[in-house]
Protein backbone atom coordinates (compact mmCIF):
# COMPACT_ATOMS: atom_id res chain seq x y z
CA UNK A 1 0.00 0.00 0.00
CA UNK A 2 1.46 3.62 -0.71
CA UNK A 3 -0.32 6.54 0.94
CA UNK A 4 0.82 10.28 0.54
CA UNK A 5 1.39 12.43 3.14
CA UNK A 6 1.48 16.56 2.83
CA UNK A 7 5.32 18.43 2.92
CA UNK A 8 4.08 22.05 4.08
CA UNK A 9 6.98 24.57 3.79
CA UNK A 10 6.75 27.95 5.47
CA UNK A 11 8.23 30.18 2.91
CA UNK A 12 8.89 33.77 3.77
CA UNK A 13 8.52 36.38 1.01
CA UNK A 14 9.54 40.40 2.01
CA UNK A 15 7.23 42.80 1.21
CA UNK A 16 6.63 46.48 1.74
CA UNK A 17 3.88 47.89 3.66
CA UNK A 18 2.97 51.39 3.34
CA UNK A 19 0.55 51.88 6.33
CA UNK A 20 -1.86 55.15 6.08
CA UNK A 21 -0.76 58.39 7.32
CA UNK A 22 -3.91 60.17 7.39
CA UNK A 23 -7.33 58.50 9.17
CA UNK A 24 -8.37 55.54 7.64
CA UNK A 25 -12.24 54.95 6.61
CA UNK A 26 -13.91 51.25 5.55
CA UNK A 27 -17.03 49.49 5.88
CA UNK A 28 -17.41 45.88 6.13
CA UNK A 29 -20.73 43.61 6.66
CA UNK A 30 -22.60 46.15 8.41
CA UNK A 31 -19.67 47.37 10.28
CA UNK A 32 -18.23 50.71 9.43
CA UNK A 33 -14.31 51.03 10.95
CA UNK A 34 -12.27 54.28 11.55
CA UNK A 35 -8.51 54.17 12.27
CA UNK A 36 -6.95 57.11 12.76
CA UNK A 37 -3.05 56.64 13.39
CA UNK A 38 -1.55 58.03 16.39
CA UNK A 39 2.52 59.25 15.85
CA UNK A 40 5.56 58.61 18.53
CA UNK A 41 6.31 62.14 19.37
CA UNK A 42 9.20 61.33 22.00
CA UNK A 43 11.78 59.78 18.72
CA UNK A 44 11.43 63.09 17.43
CA UNK A 45 12.02 65.29 20.53
CA UNK A 46 14.82 62.77 22.28
CA UNK A 47 16.82 61.81 19.08
CA UNK A 48 15.89 64.25 16.10
CA UNK A 49 14.98 60.80 14.35
CA UNK A 50 11.79 60.87 12.32
CA UNK A 51 8.62 60.18 13.85
CA UNK A 52 6.72 56.69 13.03
CA UNK A 53 3.35 54.93 13.72
CA UNK A 54 2.60 53.21 16.71
CA UNK A 55 -0.68 52.52 17.00
CA UNK A 56 -4.07 53.28 15.73
CA UNK A 57 -6.74 54.31 17.54
CA UNK A 58 -9.85 52.69 16.32
CA UNK A 59 -13.93 53.05 16.21
CA UNK A 60 -16.05 50.16 14.85
CA UNK A 61 -19.24 51.01 14.76
CA UNK A 62 -21.52 47.88 14.37
CA UNK A 63 -24.81 48.02 12.99
CA UNK A 64 -26.05 44.16 12.47
CA UNK A 65 -28.51 42.72 14.83
CA UNK A 66 -27.64 45.12 17.74
CA UNK A 67 -26.30 48.55 17.71
CA UNK A 68 -22.64 48.77 19.43
CA UNK A 69 -20.01 51.19 19.33
CA UNK A 70 -16.25 50.25 20.25
CA UNK A 71 -13.26 52.27 20.94
CA UNK A 72 -9.46 50.82 21.57
CA UNK A 73 -5.75 51.21 20.24
CA UNK A 74 -4.13 48.53 18.96
CA UNK A 75 -0.24 48.54 18.32
CA UNK A 76 0.57 48.48 15.07
CA UNK A 77 5.17 48.43 14.69
CA UNK A 78 7.13 46.03 12.82
CA UNK A 79 7.53 44.01 15.57
CA UNK A 80 3.58 43.58 16.60
CA UNK A 81 2.80 43.55 12.60
CA UNK A 82 5.77 40.27 11.96
CA UNK A 83 4.38 38.67 15.36
CA UNK A 84 0.79 38.30 13.73
CA UNK A 85 1.97 37.45 10.02
CA UNK A 86 3.89 34.67 11.90
CA UNK A 87 1.24 33.66 13.86
CA UNK A 88 -1.82 34.59 12.83
CA UNK A 89 -4.54 34.04 15.59
CA UNK A 90 -7.55 31.73 15.01
CA UNK A 91 -9.92 32.12 16.79
CA UNK A 92 -9.74 35.93 18.22
CA UNK A 93 -10.95 38.80 18.27
CA UNK A 94 -12.25 39.02 14.07
CA UNK A 95 -12.27 42.90 14.58
CA UNK A 96 -8.97 42.87 15.20
CA UNK A 97 -7.94 40.33 12.36
CA UNK A 98 -9.39 42.20 9.99
CA UNK A 99 -7.55 45.53 10.93
CA UNK A 100 -4.54 43.80 10.64
CA UNK A 101 -5.49 42.81 7.18
CA UNK A 102 -7.00 46.40 6.13
CA UNK A 103 -3.80 47.88 7.27
CA UNK A 104 -1.32 45.51 5.67
CA UNK A 105 -3.18 45.59 2.13
CA UNK A 106 -4.16 49.21 2.38
CA UNK A 107 -5.36 50.64 0.14
CA UNK A 108 -8.78 48.89 -0.18
CA UNK A 109 -11.65 49.18 -2.89
CA UNK A 110 -14.14 49.25 0.45
CA UNK A 111 -13.04 52.77 1.61
CA UNK A 112 -15.23 54.98 2.90
CA UNK A 113 -15.57 58.73 3.61
CA UNK A 114 -15.34 60.71 7.06
CA UNK A 115 -18.77 61.78 6.53
CA UNK A 116 -20.21 58.10 5.50
CA UNK A 117 -18.59 56.98 8.39
CA UNK A 118 -20.36 60.04 10.84
CA UNK A 119 -23.11 59.11 8.97
CA UNK A 120 -23.59 55.45 10.72
CA UNK A 121 -22.08 56.64 13.73
CA UNK A 122 -24.68 58.91 14.30
CA UNK A 123 -27.00 56.31 13.35
CA UNK A 124 -25.63 53.51 15.69
CA UNK A 125 -25.89 56.44 18.32
CA UNK A 126 -29.33 57.61 18.30
CA UNK A 127 -30.40 53.96 18.43
CA UNK A 128 -28.76 53.48 21.65
CA UNK A 129 -29.84 56.54 23.14
CA UNK A 130 -33.59 55.13 22.55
Amino acid sequence: MKLYKPKFERVKEEFEVNLPVEPLYYFSRRTAYRLVPIWSTWNMEKSQQPEFITQYDITIVCREWENSIKRFKVNFTESSLQQYLDFPPKDTYRDINLIYDKLINWPNDDLRTKEQFEADFNAALEEIIK
